[in-house]
This record gives C-alpha cells, structure tokens and sequence, in this order.
C-alpha cells in the first residue's frame, strides 16, 4: 500500500467518486431480489431474468472487489453513514417540496381553483409536519413528535 501515490485532492475525489458507485451497486444488489412493490403513487416492477439478477450480481461482486483493492492499494477511508442524517436530511427536502405544493404556491403553473386550498392545503401541511416530525426524531428532538401539532382543526 503506497498512500502517497496520490495527493490530497487526488484522494478525496476518487473516494467520493468510489463511494458513490459503491452505494449504486449495493442499491442495486438490493433490487436485483426485491419482489415487486405497490404503493399509492408509486411502484416497482423487477423485470429482471434470472439470467439477467445472475449477471449483475457477478458484476456487482467484482466491482466491489475492485474497490476493495483500490482502497487496500491507495489507503482510501471508508466513510460510515448515518441512517439518522440521511432520514433529516431526506426529510428536509420532503417538507420543503411539501410546502411548495400548498395551492399558494400552485398558482405558480396557472389560476387556482377557489376549492383547490380547501382540499390541498391541510393534508398538505399535515404530511409536511409528518417529514418535519420524522426529521427531529432523528435529531433527537421529541418536541415535533405530534404531527398534527400545527395542523387546522378541520384536519382529524
């Protein structure tokens, strides 16, 4: 192992690059067997072979070898992630784009029906205090726990 093959920059720079690929490849080890999936307003259908699940993991296993012998070889760190800050953080962007979805914001991509706010808005402003809700928990702040805190009254 030769850790002054690169420079500082060098360095930092091929272990996002690698980091970011590694996580891809684990996201999609994890596809390659995920069943299909219903939600409300979205799903996941895997289409995927069973040739084509076997492929990709043997792909998969050698590029995460590859960046095992590039870690090993240039003294690359590993960087662990915390689940708490990706959920703020996924959370943080969640409430923003929430809350510019109320029907004020709407009028953005055209007039706004007068029943529109009625409808929009409390669910609205409920599910953004949810993501805000869901984000503190994870700061370890328990005072944002209720969701419905700051939600109408017409909201049950």
């Amino acid at each position: 192992m030769d850790v002054h093959l690169l420079n500082p920059y060098q360095k930092n720079s091929l272990e996002v690059s690698l980091r970011s690929f590694e996580q891809n490849l684990l996201l999609i080890q994890g596809w390659i067997d995920e069943k299909d999936r219903s939600g409300i307003l979205s799903s996941r259908k895997n289409s995927l072979t069973q040739e084509q699940r076997q492929e990709i993991h043997q792909k998969v296993v050698a590029a995460l070898a590859e960046i095992a012998y590039l870690k090993a070889e240039l003294g690359l760190a590993a960087e662990t992630e915390n689940v708490t800050d990706s959920i703020r953080g996924l959370m943080s962007l969640d409430w923003e784009g929430l809350l510019n979805s109320q029907s004020s914001k709407l009028k953005r991509f055209g007039k706004v029906n007068p029943e529109v706010p009625a409808i929009v808005d409390p669910p609205i402003q409920f599910l953004a205090n949810i993501a805000l809700s869901l984000s503190s928990i994870t700061a370890g702040d328990s005072s944002a726990s209720d969701p419905r805190q700051n939600v109408s009254s017409s909201q049950t």
